[in-house]
């Protein structure tokens, strides 16, 4: 299962980048994309699922730059979920390039990992300096979208209350991991339907659990249980979990992020000729007369691929 590449909120913007096959942005051709619900992106033939109302062939604009958005009106938002499937179809000169399906899911709540003054920093911009604010508050929501799905987790960054259930396999004491980490507090724990108490030292053999609200936030993932012998529980944790704002390391990656997918845009911008240009880090030779589509995906620094390392949710099983 793969996990969803899109997450809508409200408002929301669709955004779809497209690149030749030298990772250059391809500005000029059609984008349109449709929602569907229960629709299966690997059978879409077998399982081909209904059309979300007010989702149908949506005309994406083209930002010139590579990046193709619609901002969905607020009215017509779908409901929150994780069973749909988002269709791209990518035309150049009226003959179908590109079509794909991806597996995405409506959230709610803007998600900006960034601010955009940090990001107008980094990139050495004053404030007085705004006709690219735009385009920038689009870059950051896309890149913190793509954050959010490269490592796998859900919300992360909101301090929210959590009710979780789950089945251990255990000995005479078992780990349970939560989902929205790092564990902020705790307000109950049961196994198999009865509370159990936070560990006391001095009692000898209680049944109970215990965590450490010492260690660093990113540790914060699990509690433990003591003195349950059953071969299988069933544990149901009460939380509060999440970031209440986004780290500072995740910050400095979204700005680095939005300042490489300018940099490639303003070189896309540059004069075809043959020529090397130069644009702060990025250099490329221009001579090249052809390209071809090719499917979006994630595109990002060393500097934010260890950030996104250190945050991503390992896959079980």
């Amino acid at each position: 299962m793969s996990y969803p590449p899109f997450l809508f909120a409200n408002p929301a913007t669709i955004a779809w980048e497209v690149r030749d096959k030298d990772e250059a942005p391809v500005v000029g051709a059609v984008v349109t994309a449709t929602l569907w619900v229960n629709r299966s992106a690997d059978d879409p033939v077998g399982q081909p699922g209904t059309k979300v109302p007010n989702m149908h062939e949506l005309a994406l604009a083209d930002q010139g730059d590579g990046t193709y958005t619609y901002d969905v009106p607020a009215n017509v938002i779908p409901a929150i979920g994780s069973n749909y499937v988002l269709v791209i179809d990518a035309t150049v000169s009226g003959v179908l390039i590109r079509h794909w399906e991806e597996e995405t899911a409506v959230s709610s709540g803007r998600i900006m990992l960034c601010s955009l003054a940090r990001a107008k920093e980094w990139l050495g911009l004053s404030d007085s300096q705004n006709d690219e604010d735009k385009k920038l508050t689009r870059l950051i929501t896309a890149c913190s979208v793509s954050f959010m799905n490269a490592i796998r987790r859900p919300n992360f960054y909101k301090a929210d209350d959590y009710d979780e259930s789950s089945w251990i396999v255990n000995r005479r004491a078992g780990d349970v991991f939560v989902l929205n980490w790092p564990i902020n507090s705790v307000t109950s724990v049961e196994v198999n339907g009865q509370t159990v108490p936070l560990l006391d030292p001095v009692v000898v053999n209680n049944t109970s659990y215990s965590l450490d609200l010492e260690l660093a936030e990113e540790q914060r993932q699990m509690i433990t249980l003591h003195g349950f012998w059953d071969s299988r529980v069933n544990v149901r944790v009460k939380y509060n979990g999440g970031y209440g704002s986004p780290p500072d390391d995740v910050q400095q990656a979204i700005a680095e992020w939005v300042a490489y997918k300018r940099g490639l845009a303003q070189l896309q911008a540059k004069d075809q000729t043959s020529q090397w240009v130069q644009l702060g880090q990025f250099q490329q030779n221009v001579s090249i007369a052809t390209s071809t589509l090719k499917a979006s995906e994630i595109d990002m620094p060393e500097s934010v691929a260890s950030c996104v390392s250190y945050y991503e949710r390992p896959i079980v099983g």
